[in-house]
């Protein structure tokens, strides 16, 4: 084992085996990152996002809280809401495909609760993203 899993506690094993529920190792066993040096090469950067929602049938206190909201504020057409979240990654891989089978990984570990939550991963055209002199997205400006 090298250490424990910063969500779960469980032990992690360098070999990226996992623990015994069948947690994986952070790194997928290829290093900090789970890109080799030569996979991250032949690849780029991909912006993958991750989409969050309650599972259908789920209540929704947050949805239910704006909805009430709108009303108050003579929005009153508004029959449901459903909150949700986006998370986007800007990750290093070797392929479209491994970008997203990556995002997966982090969404099954971390950025979705399996129990109440349902994701979709899906990675965006890189075309017109801005690179930094290293070849890094660069920094999105704030509005």
């Amino acid at each position: 084992m090298s250490g424990y899993d910063a969500v779960t506690a469980a032990p992690v094993r360098d070999d990226g085996r996992g623990d015994a529920a069948g947690h994986r190792s952070p790194a997928g066993g290829a290093g900090v990152g789970g890109a080799t040096g030569a996979a991250a090469a032949a690849g780029g950067f991909f912006r993958v996002v991750v989409e969050v929602d309650l599972r259908p049938g789920s209540l929704d206190a947050q949805g239910e809280a704006v909805r009430s909201a709108l009303r108050a504020m003579g929005y009153g057409d508004v029959a449901a809401v459903r909150v949700g979240k986006r998370i986007e990654l800007d990750l290093q891989a070797a392929t479209a495909e491994a970008a997203a089978d990556r995002a997966r990984e982090m969404a099954e570990r971390l950025l979705a609760n399996p129990v109440l939550e349902v994701f979709r991963v899906r990675v965006e055209p890189a075309a017109g993203r801005r690179r930094d002199s290293r070849g890094r997205p660069a920094a999105a400006a704030r509005h």
